[in-house]
């Protein structure tokens, strides 16, 4: 009987265990059903559909905007009359700066031998130009197109949800893939991540860029985010066509090398001084800038010291005049005349260059030559669309059209040395001024001078290019903290060093003499421009075969200089103009 019970018990034990293991289980299935799901919901893919008003953060009539498949955060555009407006201002910031808006809210667009201006009135496509909202610039995709090389796609339609568009350059690469599967897109790099589309078997997705095992994709849907690497295949690259071509302009180049020298004067009696100036060249210069016409009041009035007889002179010796025009020689020039304020009243633009052009006729002048500085980055665009629409009425009128620029730096790229070559004839940096005001150090070392003309190179087609030099150093006066500067021409330098005993030796890295000389609690240094520094200059100039050579200024130098500066193998041999008998009447010395 005992071996019986502990038979019976035995089978009680077995099935009081089976219960508790299936009680157990029941439980960690429930525990599961309640709280795994969370707790795995980081591995496990999210069927979460999200809501594409929320993802595009558009609504109503506002659009989404994207370029080159990177979306525009800051600004969107806006559907209008069924056609889709963009913002003027990120037109032109990202996609075309020659719409120009002016002053008066019309809005410019100037071509070589073309010029259009669009107000209230213009229509495109049935459609107007030009809108204002909330004190905002929108202007028609359509008119945009018609002078970019851009192409759109766009999802505007009654069923596309929230409104976006699509811009792509044109030249652009890209790449196409095909979906292995039906796929989920999300909106970042996760299976968890919410979806925002479902790409079918074998549909194809535009593919922008891959990291990782994620690609960022646009679907057909106009849906972009991020699709697994693994369930795309058969990647085909593509060049989005140009639609669009900018017109070429017909450019004046001169038949030789430009050898070009400013005469720096301000009145019409340094004119006289022409012929001892082009004396000391020995016949190697064949353009002369004169510091002609100096705007002097914030009205865009201008002085002009041009005279007949000046030009008649300089034509007899076969030389070409080019008059400078300046916003910084007169006082009212300096301080009152606002370039930006001034060049984008449309009406004023016109009359300035409608009076400048009159002025270089009545005198049989050959060409302009643009010497602006100090415009600041918002002054630049007005600048810049000047110098468009000169170049249109300098074309017509046969006029040639030169532009000065420093060396082109990322400060001040609001010049636009690239869209200027589009338009001016000739493009000239000014390679000097390397350093100024408290800056002590050379005038153009070597280094910088060719630095700086390898960056025009890069936006100026070489045969447009004129590389300056100078004629002159800086004298620098050292004491303590303050530091004062003085304009040196060449051979009052030379003076100033055997009068001073300045000893000179050759300076490897900067490519110049260098000499200092201490007296008391004064340090003077000096980085000396002589003919071998400029020949240095010119020779790098030489090697890349640009349109010419400029010098500023004449009367500096001594006649030896223009051996080197002899680009077409003219010069006569002379003897040096003594600089007291070229001197212009200006101040030469000044401090800084």
């Amino acid at each position: 009987m005992g071996s019986r019970s502990r038979k019976k018990n035995t089978k009680g034990g077995a099935a009081a265990i089976l219960f508790r293991l299936l009680l157990c289980l029941g439980l960690i299935i429930l525990l599961f059903l309640a709280f795994g799901t969370k707790l795995f919901a980081r591995w496990l893919p999210s069927s979460e559909k999200k809501d594409l008003s929320e993802w595009f953060e558009v609504e109503g009539d506002e659009i989404r905007l994207y370029l080159d498949g990177q979306m525009e955060a800051e600004q969107t555009g806006l559907y209008r009359f069924d056609h889709v407006y963009l913002p003027l201002s990120y037109v032109r910031g990202q996609v075309n700066m020659r719409f120009f808006e002016n002053s008066d809210k019309t809005v410019s667009m100037t071509l070589p031998g073309e010029e259009q201006l669009f107000d209230a009135h213009s229509y495109e496509n049935g459609a107007p130009v030009l809108l204002s909202e909330g004190g905002d610039s929108y202007i028609l995709l359509d008119t945009v197109e018609k002078y970019t090389s851009l192409e759109d796609m766009s999802y505007t339609g009654e069923n596309d949800g929230p409104y976006r568009v699509f811009l792509y350059r044109g030249g652009s690469e890209g790449s196409y893939a095909y979906a292995r599967k039906k796929s989920a897109v999300r909106t970042r790099m996760s299976q968890t991540a919410p979806i925002l589309d479902t790409p079918a078997k074998d549909e194809r997705v535009l593919l922008f860029d891959q990291k990782d095992e994620w690609c960022r994709v646009l679907t057909d849907a106009g849906v972009i985010g991020y699709m697994p690497a693994r369930d795309l295949e058969n990647t085909e690259s593509f060049t989005r066509p140009d639609t669009w071509t900018m017109p070429g302009a017909s450019h004046y180049h001169m038949d030789e090398k430009v050898v070009m020298g400013w005469h720096s004067l301000v009145g019409t009696a340094a004119n006289e001084y022409l012929e001892s100036l082009v004396a000391n060249t020995g016949g190697a210069l064949n353009v002369v800038s004169p510091t002609w016409i100096q705007i002097s009041d914030a009205d865009g009035s201008f002085e002009n010291y041009a005279t007949e007889d000046y030009v008649e002179k300089a034509h007899a010796a076969g030389i070409q005049v080019w008059a400078a025009v300046d916003n910084f020689n007169q006082p009212g020039g300096l301080q009152d005349f606002s370039t930006g304020a001034f060049f984008s009243d449309r009406e004023k633009r016109a009359d300035f260059i409608r009076r400048l052009v009159a002025e270089v006729q009545r005198f049989h002048i050959d060409g302009i030559n643009l010497d602006f500085e100090g415009i600041s980055a918002e002054a630049g665009p007005a600048y810049v669309q000047m110098i468009r629409e000169l170049s249109n009425v300098c074309r017509d009128t046969g006029i040639v059209l030169s532009v000065d620029n420093y060396v082109p730096y990322t400060y001040n790229s609001h010049y636009e040395l690239g869209e200027q070559a589009l338009y001016a004839d000739y493009i000239v940096i000014m390679g000097y001024d390397e350093h100024t005001g408290k800056d002590v150090g050379s005038v153009s070392s070597q280094p910088w001078f060719e630095d700086g003309i390898l960056r025009a190179l890069d936006e100026v087609p070489a045969e447009q290019l004129i590389g300056a030099v100078p004629f002159y150093t800086r004298r620098w006066e050292i004491s303590g903290t303050g530091v004062s500067s003085y304009s040196t021409g060449m051979m009052e330098a030379d003076r100033y060093a055997a009068d001073h005993g300045i000893s000179l030796s050759w300076n490897e890295e900067c490519g110049q003499f260098y000499g200092e000389l201490r007296e008391g609690a004064v340090t003077t240094k000096i980085w000396m421009e002589d003919i071998t520094s400029l020949t240095l200059k010119s020779d790098f100039l030489k090697s890349y075969d640009p349109a010419g050579i400029a010098a500023w200024r004449l009367g500096y130098e001594p006649a030896s200089v223009w051996e080197v500066l002899d680009w077409n193998g003219k010069r006569r041999e002379t003897g040096d103009i003594a600089e007291s008998e070229a001197n212009d009447g200006n101040q030469d010395n000044q401090t800084e």
